[in-house]
């Protein structure tokens, strides 16, 4: 005879904290676990298209050549019938557009200033040498040549400051993205939010990394609820293309995140009655559906560059984004704790960057820490002022008093590589003297 569920105390185990039946919970059949979920591919014309948030947003770091494939993708997937925006994500992408523009125009001013200022500047005992009259007419030429440019560029300076939601991405948006598109999904608020804090409870993704956001991470459920949606409606099945790494999206190798996380695939098939579900980057995309591949590894370029969408940042994890072109490549980051660490950053390329040991503290580089691993500072070789620092690794300072900051590059960016700017975008942690340190 079948036992009734009991939905008393034994539900949780003895500690009283986690779900005895969680697994049974998440994954209510079996009966199609087993059964893998393969999509036909993007050209498919029976495979709805879904964009995400980051993907509005990437062609703010791509040049023209890229906006136009990708703006012909999406015009001959929404012809098609088959491209689909959740209404989230428009509203996401208003909220994070004139950030983006912001830092578009802020590039495009710095250049300008930074022609200013170019030119010999000879010391002045050489203007009385005849040898420097050639040089001095050169500079005047240079100089009279960075006055023009700045002129030429001050008309579009002015018209970046002009823009209120006529933008270029934004006006071939609205052009695409006609009410066939966008998935005017709106649930009743008060069964999500309650359905959103059972999950974050159990950790049942997507969406709970984000728990310590303002919203407490509810956008990326509120997507995936389109998502559901979307396929039950249509019975077909559908790519997501997301530049997401988190791991609540992805099963994760080293710094990669590489399988749906597959309580997503089951909860899709299971809503949708047997339907699959894939995850693209847009790089993928649009090698998928035939466009060239030097665009494909442009776009796949400025996909690793985003640092609106950096891979996983823990919840336990501090976020900084600095542009280590400013202020000599310093900068001060004070803790939690009350602690203050000063870093100093200079260009390597775009994949590395050289970290230094400033006042009284000591720097160490740590190659091949995985994440949430435990390390102690001792272990690392901390004899040099400076070291060299690669995309994904782990970096520790400690100060005089004893505690301890680690740090994980996540995204580097050199504008004598064709980026628009230079920065590095690193996640940390801090500790007091004493603490177990564990890397980010």
């Amino acid at each position: 005879m079948a036992r009734e569920r009991n939905t008393g105390a034994d539900e949780t185990d003895s500690d009283g904290a986690t779900p005895m039946w969680a697994l049974e919970d998440l994954y209510p059949s079996v009966s199609d676990l087993l059964r893998p979920s393969l999509v036909k591919g993007a050209s498919d014309p029976d495979v709805l298209i879904v964009l995400d948030t980051n993907v509005l947003l990437l062609p703010f770091k791509v040049g023209g050549r890229e906006f136009s494939e990708i703006k012909a993708v999406f015009t001959k997937l929404a012809e098609e019938g088959r491209l689909r925006v959740p209404n989230r994500v428009i509203r996401e992408y208003l909220k994070n557009r004139d950030t983006h523009l912001g830092s578009i125009l802020k590039s495009v001013q710095d250049k300008a200033s930074a022609v200013l200022n170019v030119g010999g500047n000879l010391p002045h005992f050489f203007k009385d040498l005849d040898v420097t009259n050639p040089v001095l007419e050169a500079d005047d030429h240079l100089k009279k040549a960075g006055r023009d440019y700045v002129k030429a560029l001050q008309p579009l300076i002015d018209r970046m400051k002009a823009w209120r939601g006529d933008d270029p991405v934004t006006l071939a948006y609205q052009k695409i993205f006609g009410r066939e598109v966008v998935v005017e999904y709106e649930p009743n608020r008060a069964q999500v939010a309650q359905d959103w804090k059972a999950r974050l409870d159990k950790k049942v993704p997507p969406g709970y990394k984000d728990a310590g956001k303002p919203d407490k991470g509810i956008g990326d459920f509120l997507i995936w609820l389109t998502i559901l949606e979307i396929g039950n409606s249509n019975q077909k099945d559908v790519i997501f293309v997301t530049g997401e790494e988190k791991a609540d999206w992805l099963v994760r190798s080293g710094n990669e995140g590489v399988y749906p996380r597959p309580e997503l695939i089951d909860e899709f098939r299971r809503i949708t009655n047997g339907k699959s579900l894939q995850l693209l980057k847009l790089a993928d995309l649009l090698r998928e559906v035939g466009v060239s591949e030097g665009v494909v590894e442009d776009v796949r370029d400025a996909e690793a560059l985003d640092f609106g969408n950096l891979s996983y940042v823990s919840a336990d994890d501090d976020f900084t984004f600095f542009d280590y072109s400013t202020n000599n490549g310093e900068i001060r980051i004070s803790s939690k704790n009350s602690s203050t660490f000063d870093l100093k950053f200079s260009k390597a390329d775009d994949t590395s960057i050289h970290v230094y040991a400033t006042g009284g503290a000591k720097v160490a580089r740590c190659k091949n820490i995985a994440e949430n691993e435990a390390i102690a500072f001792e272990q690392f070789d901390s004899t040099s002022r400076v070291y060299t620092v690669h995309t994904g690794e782990v970096f520790l300072v400690r100060n005089s008093d004893g505690s301890t900051f680690a740090a994980r590059i996540k995204s580097i960016s050199d504008d004598s590589r064709g980026a628009p700017r230079d920065y590095v975008a690193f996640t940390h942690r801090t500790f007091t003297q004493g603490q177990r340190v564990v890397s980010p």
